[in-house]
């Protein structure tokens, strides 16, 4: 088994002398600070063991799905909304200042977006937009289940982003026991969760075991099998989101619950399906699913201008770990709300959920995996609840693969979105 750790903020260039150039959040900082913009790529931060052999949960009669079942998130009406659009930004001067592919050369900053198949770059500095770009050509991100274009009316596919976003449903339910009943982060997800093979590991998996990723379960993240199974395969293949996760029921002899860290989309499904117990015990008008959960606390209070979409099994059950889709502007103003919670969270009348936000952010867990270096700098990024932790208290982050992210950076008071479609790993990825 190889594990590869790819440096956050990684220009794939070379600097005047043809030396490889590695960006580190310190250079970001540096010019925000400034109030310009450098040095704004992302690497993708793969921190658990790449298999030579996935699972292959295709069976032989398995058949390609054709459309899916989407639950839409709908926004407040403008009419209605008290958050004001936000303006297109001023263009700032990128010209010629940023190292790239071509060997002692310079280029523009969109020409290096461009290389690094950088699909959307979004970045927000207290609370304003201050820079927005799109790859005009169209030749990324155009996975064929978003007909649009590049461009701010394009719903992005979040991809583990909407791990992030599950979290912040969970911290809804655990930070309002008066309405939701006294759910305690250490409950069994059995206790939420109906249809659990009895009797296996999978029922004593905890709330926060899952929200760590420290359940401990036997699955392997890289064959990526409950989006296959509950949303790639059409019938008899397809399964419902519980009949998909009761197949990974039993432990890893190897790994001890609470304290082995393993990137798990079933981890967050678990956390999905607990959320969607508890609503489905409120009273008739109270949200029953994770989407509309999303719609009720979220999207119609932070602002969102479009609908989003979150991808569903065949029995209305959202993939909570992936499959979620929003356009870049609505996962911003996503990011400045957790931003806000953030700051909350540490002045005085603070609320339960902005303690969560804090908590969620800090590191819970470190994964079980050397360093990355960036700039001759050794580096660990800390894992929270499903969001990652960045390095000396820089900030926090979510992740998608192939380009997909949301930084958020209290001490700026700034988010960065960017969307991208990277064909696979960066070539400068350091084997570990």
């Amino acid at each position: 088994m190889s594990r590869y750790c790819h440096v956050l903020l990684l220009c794939a260039g070379s600097d005047r002398h043809g030396k490889g150039i590695q960006v580190g959040w310190t250079d970001v900082l540096r010019q925000i600070r400034r109030g310009t913009l450098a040095w704004l790529l992302g690497a993708s931060l793969a921190l658990t063991g790449t298999s030579l052999q996935a699972e292959d949960c295709a069976p032989p009669s398995a058949r390609p799905a054709y459309g899916s079942n989407n639950r839409w998130i709908q926004p407040d009406d403008d009419s209605t909304n008290p958050h004001p659009a936000w303006p297109t930004p001023n263009a700032l001067d990128t010209r010629g200042k940023f190292p790239c592919s071509r060997l002692f050369s310079w280029c523009d900053l969109d020409q290096v977006l461009r290389d690094a198949h950088v699909c959307a770059l979004l970045v927000i500095k207290k609370g304003r937009l201050v820079h927005e770009y799109y790859e005009a050509a169209n030749q990324n991100c155009n996975d064929g289940d978003e007909p649009v274009g590049n461009g701010p009316a394009k719903g992005y596919g979040l991809a583990s982003i909407a791990k992030s976003v599950t979290a912040t449903l969970l911290g809804h339910v655990l930070s309002d026991p008066a309405r939701y009943g006294n759910v305690s982060f250490d409950d069994p997800v059995a206790r939420h969760v109906g249809g659990l093979p009895p009797g296996t590991a999978i029922e004593r998996v905890t709330l926060r075991q899952a929200a760590t990723m420290t359940s401990a379960l036997d699955y392997d993240e890289n064959g990526d099998c409950l989006k296959k199974r509950t949303l790639d395969y059409a019938p008899p293949a397809s399964q419902t989101l519980i009949e998909a996760v009761s197949r990974y029921s039993a432990g890893d002899p190897s790994a001890a619950p609470g304290r082995s860290f393993r990137y798990s989309g079933l981890d967050t499904a678990l956390l999905g399906m607990a959320v969607e117990g508890v609503l489905a015990r409120q009273p008739g008008g109270a949200p029953r699913h994770l989407d509309q959960a999303l719609e009720d606390w979220v999207w119609k209070k932070a602002g969102m201008r479009s609908a989003a979409r979150w991808k569903a099994d065949s029995a209305d059950t959202p993939i909570a770990p992936c499959c979620l889709y929003a356009t870049a502007r609505d996962l911003g103003r996503f990011g400045t709300t957790i931003l806000a919670h953030w700051k909350a969270a540490h002045l005085a009348g603070a609320t339960p959920f902005d303690r969560w936000v804090a908590d969620a952010s800090r590191v819970q867990v470190w994964p079980d995996h050397r360093a990355c270096y960036v700039e001759q700098r050794r580096i660990r990024i800390g894992y929270g609840y499903q969001w990652w932790s960045l390095p000396d208290s820089e900030g926090f982050t979510a992740l998608g693969v192939g380009g997909q992210f949301l930084h958020i950076l209290p001490d700026q008071d700034t988010v960065i979105v960017q969307f991208g479609s990277w064909p696979a790993a960066p070539a400068r990825a350091r084997p570990v």
